[in-house]
């Protein structure tokens, strides 16, 4: 419902794209939205991507039960104006990202510090060689305000509230008698352990109900992603969950149909 940084994690198909997008974005934070360079927490994340983190103390925004929802919105509106992309995955209601100067498990160099001036001007190829020792660093303490950045949350608040407020006078045939289960993913969600069968179950019931798939997708994908779950696995569970409870409906209609 709250966090001390908003973190934005930039991949890519290699190490200099993730590079030059944190460089847009980063000059985007501080030209466009009022940070000082200072204020960024800039990591090379061990292997292709990085992670670049807004205090929030910046903008003062209140915590909610939408809070992750916006911090998403947020992140996919700075993304477009520093025309990059950035993982929007890990924007559920819980997530943990690995820990500063901790090695990666599968390249074995740390996840590590760059400043400001660091991620502008080395090459890739001297960010991967620093990263094969961890490194010291400051947090920011005091950050002076951004009021671009209070006006780009202010912004992605009303997106989040108005994409809610749609979601709840959906109307699906008669809604009461959906499984109740199905109702409660797309007002809260799932945990962790349930996450791709409660999604599947809930296609498949709409699927039931006639809706069609683009209407499963737009009941559904926010929830999904809102419990952790990546475009991919979302739309797989989505689709799949869709076509059971589609062919089911159209088996119970046909053996209903009197015989000629």
């Amino acid at each position: 419902c709250w966090a001390r940084w908003l973190w934005l994690d930039l991949d890519g198909d290699d190490l200099r794209q993730a590079v030059d997008a944190a460089r847009r974005l980063a000059a985007a934070a501080t030209c466009g939205l009022g940070f000082g360079e200072s204020d960024l927490l800039i990591f090379f994340s061990g292997c292709k991507g990085l992670h670049v983190g807004l205090p929030t103390t910046a903008w003062r925004p209140e915590p909610g039960p939408s809070f992750h929802r916006v911090g998403r919105r947020f992140a996919e509106r700075l993304a477009a104006l520093a025309e990059a992309t950035v993982d929007t995955s890990v924007y559920d209601a819980a997530r943990l990202l690995r820990s500063p100067n901790s090695r990666h498990p599968r390249s074995g160099l740390h996840k590590r510090p760059l400043t400001f001036d660091e991620l502008l001007h080395l090459t890739p190829g001297r960010i991967v060689e620093l990263a094969r020792e961890p490194r010291p660093f400051d947090v920011p303490g005091d950050v002076r305000p951004a009021d671009g950045a209070a006006r780009l949350w202010t912004e992605a608040t009303a997106d989040v509230q108005q994409q809610l407020e749609a979601a709840a006078a959906r109307h699906i045939g008669d809604r009461q008698q959906l499984n109740r289960l199905t109702v409660d993913l797309i007002k809260h969600g799932a945990p962790v352990g349930e996450r791709h069968r409660r999604l599947y179950s809930a296609a498949a019931n709409l699927g039931e109900f006639g809706a069609s798939l683009l209407l499963c997708f737009a009941l559904l994908t926010e929830a999904a992603l809102d419990c952790g779950l990546t475009p991919t696995d979302a739309r797989r569970a989505i689709e799949n969950g869709w076509r059971r409870g589609a062919g089911e409906a159209i088996e119970e209609s046909a053996a209903a149909e009197p015989r000629k």
